[in-house]
């Protein structure tokens, strides 16, 4: 990690108009033009952060179009400083640790800046180095506490990791549950939290109702200023994934999940099913209601539902007959007549696995099927991997797909193997073998697996720091 973070960042030399051609968002782009030469970028980009707009700037960018065509051919069309500086803290963003702690001054002196959008993006940055850097954490943070702040901040910021770590910020995003155009923000980085968001947890149920908090006033608010249903929208549902992570499992916490997953709105009931789900045991006093409405018209939540009844485990007992139908094939009339085959396996398949997952004596009926699916589902090596009681009759099944013709279902029974059998030295060397494979796609999926059956960064870590480097893969490797 040290050699990855700590290498000279280098650039194409290219004039200044080189970075005119990014949008903020280009990232892939962006990245296409790091570790190609010998000319180290982050102090170029210093300077067009402290560049500053001068009378010639506007005069040439007001006048830029009025010029005569032979002269717009040899003079170049100007890019406001505004977006010079933005594309500059965008592309600071892109290379990583490695660019961003060099400019850390540089990106402290911007959080003053009079204009929001920059300020809010050099804030944005910093968060690479938030946990690293006692001086940006405090800078942070005044910035953050101050009247508007935060309102401009990326979408990526708020489901960063520091949050976590900033326990002082909790109160102010508490307070932003209450603004419905910044609830669902504060929302996502109050998930990040977990269960040190508990004292928000008055907020979070009102946010998770309505779309945002604000105590007996807000649906007055609502009638008076109006809020857009997508931004409710939001706040919902990332509301009710942060309410989940609190760990506060009381009866009005339940109760509101419930009610999401009754709602009129398919991504809510979905979400409501993900919030259920993480409660466990806990939630036993809603399985009954659950079993009732688990019928649903749109296909994707109907699978998120059946996929929270097995995640419940145990406490779902109630559902098997309901499940066992679906795995049948037998669906209610209000299902969608237009479900495509695909859909209509893909439900059978959560059925069954639900049923795995609740109890573990059916699933012995189940383990050829499961073990069939390898290649095309990963929630088969999982559910595999989680049934202990059978490892007798699992692992000779797996066995029999460690060297086979399908790589990836080859590599997904060692998986399944080492869940079962940490010690299991072939399993452990099937999946080595693929991370030192040519493809690299094929090594990123053994790395991820090997990582998730024994937690071994020695031979994961290089595959993950090389897919770092792809722009298309660097999502994945994250």
């Amino acid at each position: 990690m040290d050699r990855l973070l700590t290498a000279p960042l280098t650039i194409w030399r290219s004039p200044p108009e080189t970075f005119d051609n990014f949008s903020d968002r280009e990232l892939a782009v962006c990245m296409t033009i790091v570790l190609r030469s010998e000319t180290n970028c982050v102090p170029y980009l210093c300077r067009e952060l402290r560049r500053r707009e001068t009378a010639f700037d506007r005069f040439y960018v007001a006048r830029w179009r009025t010029l005569p065509a032979f002269l717009t051919r040899f003079l170049p069309e100007p890019v406001s400083v505004r977006t010079r500086r933005l594309r500059a803290i965008t592309l600071l963003q892109c290379l990583g640790h490695g660019a961003v702690r060099p400019a850390a001054g540089t990106l402290i002196e911007t959080l003053s800046d009079p204009t929001p959008e920059i300020a809010a993006q050099a804030a944005s940055a910093l968060g690479l180095v938030l946990p690293e850097s006692p001086r940006a954490r405090g800078e942070f943070i005044a910035y953050f506490q101050r009247a508007r702040g935060g309102e401009f901040l990326g979408a990526e910021m708020w489901s960063a990791e520091f949050w976590k770590d900033i326990p002082e910020l909790l109160p102010q995003l508490v307070r932003q549950l209450g603004i419905p155009c910044l609830a669902g923000d504060a929302a996502r980085a109050l998930d990040v939290y977990g269960t040190n968001a508990a004292p928000a947890l008055p907020a979070l149920v009102e946010a998770a109702t309505d779309g945002f908090a604000g105590g007996e006033g807000r649906l007055e608010k609502v009638r008076r200023d109006g809020i857009s249903p997508g931004l409710a929208m939001e706040g919902r549902c990332n509301a009710l994934l942060a309410l989940a992570k609190t760990g506060v499992r009381n009866g009005r916490v339940l109760e509101t999940f419930s009610l999401a997953w009754n709602d009129a709105v398919p991504m809510l009931r979905y979400n409501g099913g993900a919030a259920i789900a993480a409660c466990g045991e806990a939630a036993a006093p809603l399985v009954p209601r659950m079993i009732a409405t688990l019928e649903d018209e749109d296909a994707f939540t109907l699978l998120r539902k059946i996929n929270a009844l097995g995640e419940l485990g145990p406490v779902a007992r109630a559902a098997l007959p309901k499940l066992r139908a679906y795995e049948s094939g037998e669906f209610p009339d209000n299902l969608p007549k237009e479900l495509t085959e695909g859909t209509v396996e893909d439900i059978q398949f959560a059925a069954a696995l639900a049923i795995c997952m609740i109890t573990p004596e059916e699933a012995g009926a189940r383990l050829e099927r499961l073990a069939a699916e390898l290649g095309n589902r990963e929630e088969a090596a999982r559910c595999l991997g989680s049934l202990k009681c059978l490892a007798p009759r699992i692992v000779p099944l797996m066995r029999g797909r460690l060297h086979a013709e399908d790589r990836l279902a080859g590599a997904r029974a060692a998986f399944v193997i080492l869940r079962l059998e940490p010690g299991d030295g072939e399993a452990r060397e099937r999946l080595i073998t693929e991370c030192e494979s040519r493809d690299l796609l094929r090594r990123l999926v053994a790395a991820r697996l090997l990582l998730g059956a024994t937690r071994d960064v020695a031979h994961t870590l290089p595959v993950f720091l090389e897919t770092l480097q792809r722009p298309e893969m660097r999502f994945d490797a994250e």
